[in-house]
């Protein structure tokens, strides 16, 4: 039976005695303590209506059903999240010692009816549960719910804790201070902050993972490689290579390597969000990346390689003025040979419009091909070992490549559109917007002037493309270049 929460004992006792309906176990409790202190009877109740279980008192109340009256504090922190259940030992409330041994309604003793009160049958639960209240018995292994506590959030006492452990471990080991200011400590540091809030708490290792012979050969063989690369700086000094880009997060940075003859180290990282990127604050940038050089400031510093961009080669022109420093002056500006190179095919693809005409046809058919089903399961179904190259914007090599395979399809191509593949082709039911890009495409495969003019990009790109091909073996770039250069002469004086 559902019933208002602030209807007094009195009421509710009159409303039991003529009732035949079964009741809550809370509502039986009222009931039965309203009679103990009158001394009343009821004739029957009922029963009790099942779905909740006799409410414990809380600890440190005094008494209890099937108590031993012992008190104490409730612990720290805890809350009865049931604030309505009232139990025996609370303020206003008689205790077990004034409870009768038998239970006026029924002539039973009072401890056996509190007990089958407690194990009714499972229903329907109380108003509480059907409004989403809480049950403090409900809970796993029978916890009650902890409120969260300020300690909880911040651990200001913790992280102090943490610092003098460490100072402590970090003095009586005799580590050098000089440790804290290396690489490889700035390494960890930015680890650390870089640790996604999703993640695991980094552990530090164990003595048996440090101590591991099969961890300290795999550190001992990556240090010595480092090592070795970086031994030269010393002595000959090192070319920086710089180039731009984003980081993970979106965040523009640029890296800055040191390279010399033994190979290529990554020396730092720097974030240039918010900051402009003129050629006036590129060469501020470097002449501080010169001065912090590491391995003996900007006399070990003998070249600074970048891409051709405008911010760029502005810096160079002023790295060579009379107004700086002859230990900056000296450090010369080398632009990237691939990057070059790059500028250099793009330089041969719009030299003409004819040339961007035909490029811009080439990479509307294989457009299409790749975009539409049809059309692609046509090419390759008569064409399954190898596929169309469509271009991307970032650099001119892939247009290069674009045609290039083109001109090794041509003859599958056009034979695609003869006889009954042509057909074929023809027949393919295209929707309303692709009728005239398909009819176009057919007339583009078989028109031979366009084929021409494609063979005559390839052939002129294709000194410049060989020699992007000899940088990717490796080697000796100048050699290259020269070696490059000779071929080059000879070529025009043949043609």
């Amino acid at each position: 039976m559902n019933y208002c929460k602030d209807v007094s004992d009195e009421a509710l006792y009159e409303i039991a005695r003529p009732s035949q309906q079964k009741f809550e176990s809370d509502q039986m409790e009222r009931v039965a303590r309203y009679e103990a202190e009158r001394g009343v009877d009821v004739p029957g109740t009922g029963g009790v209506r099942g779905g909740e279980a006799w409410r414990q008192p809380v600890e440190g109340a005094l008494g209890g059903v099937g108590g031993d009256g012992g008190g104490g504090d409730t612990k720290e922190g805890t809350i009865d999240v049931d604030r309505e259940a009232r139990v025996p030992g609370e303020q206003g409330v008689p205790g077990h010692e004034d409870v009768p041994e038998v239970y006026p309604g029924t002539g039973e003793r009072m401890e056996d009816f509190l007990r089958r009160a407690a194990k009714g049958p499972v229903g329907e639960g109380s108003s509480k549960r059907k409004e989403g209240g809480t049950n403090p018995d409900a809970a796993p292994g029978g916890k009650r719910l902890h409120q969260q506590k300020v300690t909880d959030v911040y651990g200001g006492e913790w992280v102090a804790r943490h610092k003098k452990t460490f100072l402590r471990w970090l003095y009586s080991s005799g580590v050098p201070f000089n440790a804290f200011r290396n690489q490889a400590w700035k390494a960890y540091q930015q680890v650390l902050l870089e640790q996604p809030g999703s993640s695991p708490r980094a552990v530090l290792p164990s003595h048996s993972e440090i101590a591991s012979m099969q961890a300290v050969e795999t550190h001992r063989e990556e240090l010595a490689e480092e090592l070795e690369v970086r031994q030269p700086f010393w002595i000959t000094g090192a070319t920086l290579l710089s180039d731009g880009r984003n980081s993970r997060d979106g965040r523009p940075i640029v890296n800055f390597l040191a390279a010399d003859s033994r190979g290529v180290v990554i020396y730092t990282t720097i974030n240039r969000e918010g900051k402009p990127d003129d050629a006036v604050h590129v060469l501020r940038r470097w002449v501080t990346i010169f001065h912090e050089f590491s391995f003996g400031g900007p006399q070990r510093v003998n070249a600074i390689c970048t891409d051709s961009a405008s911010a760029y080669v502005g810096a160079a022109r002023a790295l060579a003025s009379p107004g700086i420093p002859p230990a900056i002056k000296r450090i010369t500006w080398i632009p990237c040979s691939v990057h070059v190179c790059n500028k250099l095919l793009s330089y041969m693809g719009t030299s003409c419009d004819t040339f961007v005409d035909a490029i811009t046809r080439a990479r509307v058919l294989v457009v299409f091909f790749k975009t539409h089903q049809a059309a692609l399961y046509f090419f390759r179904k008569r064409s399954p070992n190898k596929g169309l190259v469509l271009s991307f914007e970032t650099g001119f090599t892939s247009i290069y490549s674009m045609l290039e395979r083109l001109l090794a399809l041509q003859d599958a191509l056009q034979a695609m559109m003869r006889g009954d593949d042509g057909r074929e082709f023809a027949s393919i039911p295209w929707s309303a917007d692709v009728c005239d890009m398909a009819r176009w495409v057919h007339r583009q495969i078989r028109w031979e002037p366009w084929w021409h003019t494609m063979a005559t990009i390839v052939h002129i790109m294709q000194p410049v493309m060989e020699l992007l091909r000899r940088m990717d073996r490796g080697g000796q770039y100048m050699s290259l270049m020269i070696e490059w250069t000779h071929a080059v002469s000879l070529m025009r004086v043949l043609l």
